[in-house]
């Protein structure tokens, strides 16, 4: 089974020491939404990385999380990366935002 992974934010520019919402859909070839899908997120900042275990994918495919933005500099790029892994297949996704 191939699989797609997909990572949307809901901010795209999030309040510095505000939160950060994310929505990670997985699905195979075929456009099916896989479940049971191992999730890993990794927050890159400028001033840290910080890495973390998702629940795994629902029934549609999907897993939501939110997490704190921090403290680093106004107008800097965070990088939300998502390593999926399913059987044998591992797959990366990313999204990035702004800090204001």
């Amino acid at each position: 089974t191939d699989m797609r992974v997909y990572v949307h934010v809901t901010l795209k520019q999030a309040p510095v020491g505000g939160a950060q919402f994310v929505k990670v859909s997985v699905d195979d070839q075929n456009q099916q939404p896989l479940k049971d899908v191992g999730l890993v997120a990794t927050i890159k900042s400028p001033t840290e990385v910080r890495s973390f275990p998702l629940l795994p994918t629902d029934a549609n495919g999907v897993a939501a999380f939110a997490f704190d933005v921090g403290k680093p500099p106004p107008n800097s790029m965070i990088v939300v990366e998502v390593n999926a892994q399913f059987g044998s297949n591992s797959r990366n996704a990313r999204e990035v935002f702004t800090v204001k």
